[in-house]
């Protein structure tokens, strides 16, 4: 091989002359280095655009997961908050203090969780089961609400009609509290891997 010399170091050089020289009695060399870079460009594009491809799907679960994880949370007050006001009414605590724990703090936190499950858009749930146990719910507590306001506080309510409104009111929170332990199934089931 001639142009290889041995370097001063020990090492071999090359010199760019030499390498010149053979590149120049190779005429078919520039085609296949022009080949080779091709299909590399060709290569590197694709694995390039494969990594984006992958990252944006990995970007958009985490969105979905996010989103299924906030309107998971809303469903889970509101079911929580209906199972509240069942153990209210399932201890037989009087009347009047059914309707005291109504006053202060049942009424406020159904009537939000109500608002808030109004605003959830159950379509993007994604299974029948989720959609309708999101719907058996949202159903259930706005039954709950509705008889409440309307038998507790009416001017003659006697306590046959409270244990009426007592037996009603318990039924939604039953319907509730299925529907919950359905949604909760459900959540397991589509693998949304939702955590408390």
């Amino acid at each position: 091989l001639a142009g290889i010399v041995p370097g001063s170091t020990g090492e071999w050089d090359m010199s760019w002359e030499v390498i010149s020289c053979w590149i120049e009695g190779h005429p078919g060399l520039a085609s296949w280095v022009q080949a080779v870079g091709g299909i590399a460009s060709i290569w590197a594009a694709f694995l390039i655009g494969n990594r984006q491809i992958r990252e944006q799907n990995r970007i958009r679960k985490e969105e979905q997961r996010a989103h299924l994880l906030s309107i998971y949370s809303v469903v889970r007050s509101a079911a929580h908050n209906s199972l509240s006001f069942e153990s209210l009414l399932a201890s037989d605590n009087s009347l009047a203090t059914v309707q005291e724990n109504w006053q202060l703090m049942f009424s406020q936190m159904l009537k939000v969780s109500q608002r808030a499950m109004g605003q959830l858009p159950s379509h993007e749930l994604g299974s029948y089961d989720l959609v309708e146990s999101f719907h058996a719910i949202a159903g259930s507590i706005d039954s709950l609400v509705t008889a409440a306001e309307t038998a507790l506080f009416s001017t003659a309510f006697r306590q046959q009609e409270f244990e009426f409104f007592r037996q009603n009111a318990l039924v939604h929170c039953r319907v509730c509290r299925l529907g919950w332990e359905r949604f909760e199934r459900a959540c397991k089931e589509t693998n949304h891997s939702i955590k408390r």
